[in-house]
């Protein structure tokens, strides 16, 4: 009896035992399932990220010029007030060209600025005319010749450094040569598609505008009579300047009269023998 007894409680107490064992399991398995489900929840939002950023468009790579002509009033006070734009839209002068003449005064100058400030410095140069004679705006996507011609670079590269790595392999002098003269080749070709590749990244980061602005001419500005005096003068100029040529050119004016006369007295000669 007593040893039924025994038996009877160690059944009970492993029954026990287990029951406290698979309710440790079971509690140790469902953070691990509520981790796993974390986990793959986070890499569910990381693929839409993914996706995301993959579907947004590229952004448009323009290249911007202008030109623009103006009149202005003041030749002086206009270009204080274009300097200081220039300074304002963090631009620079690039080029400057100054044409004089009796009429009139026209300055050429050449502008570049960042692309995010060309608008707001082409509306600011516009404002400073009294007369917009010419205004002209152009645009270029370049995207894809940016791309290609990266891409091409990176080929090129590519083919170079296999070059080289036969060229530490190759142990004969004429391969050498031949290998020397590839690689050499290829790398005139990438320097020449990266100066380009770099000039096309400037003209995409800055725009350029060439403006010219002059005064008014002074012929409109003069009366009738002015202008009727100055005209004369300037025909008094035009015959003065022909007189000077002739008097220069006074050996073959002298020249073909001679021969003009030999020539008469010939055929005067002919006539009488006739």
């Amino acid at each position: 009896m007593r040893k039924i007894s025994l038996a009877f409680l160690f059944i009970s107490v492993l029954s026990v035992t287990s029951c406290n064992s698979g309710q440790v399991l079971k509690t140790q398995s469902e953070p691990a399932s509520s981790q796993n489900s974390g986990n793959s929840d986070s890499h569910l939002q990381t693929g839409i990220t993914a996706k995301n950023k993959s579907s947004d468009k590229p952004i448009p790579m323009i290249c911007k010029n202008a030109r623009l002509r103006i009149q202005v009033k003041n030749a002086n006070e206009s270009r204080r007030k274009i300097d200081s734009l220039t300074v304002i839209n963090q631009a620079w002068l690039s080029k400057e060209n100054l044409i004089r003449s009796a009429y009139s005064e026209e300055t050429e100058i050449t502008l570049r600025v960042p692309v995010n400030e060309f608008d707001k410095l082409m509306n600011s140069l516009s404002s400073i005319a009294s007369i917009i004679d010419n205004k002209e705006i152009n645009t270029e996507e370049v995207g894809a010749q940016y791309v290609n011609l990266g891409a091409k670079i990176n080929s090129l590269k590519k083919l170079e450094e296999r070059y080289l790595d036969l060229l530490n392999r190759t142990a004969k002098i004429d391969e050498l040569l031949s290998i020397q003269e590839k690689a050499g080749e290829l790398q005139t070709e990438i320097d020449m598609l990266e100066s380009q590749l770099n000039q096309m990244s400037d003209k995409i980061t800055y725009s350029t505008i060439i403006l010219s602005y002059y005064v008014p001419t002074i012929m409109s500005e003069e009366g009738y009579f002015s202008r009727l005096a100055r005209s004369v003068q300037i025909g008094w100029d035009i015959v003065q300047e022909l007189s000077i040529s002739f008097v220069t050119i006074w050996p073959l004016l002298l020249a073909g009269g001679i021969f003009f006369m030999i020539i008469k007295r010939k055929n005067k000669i002919k006539q009488n023998l006739i």
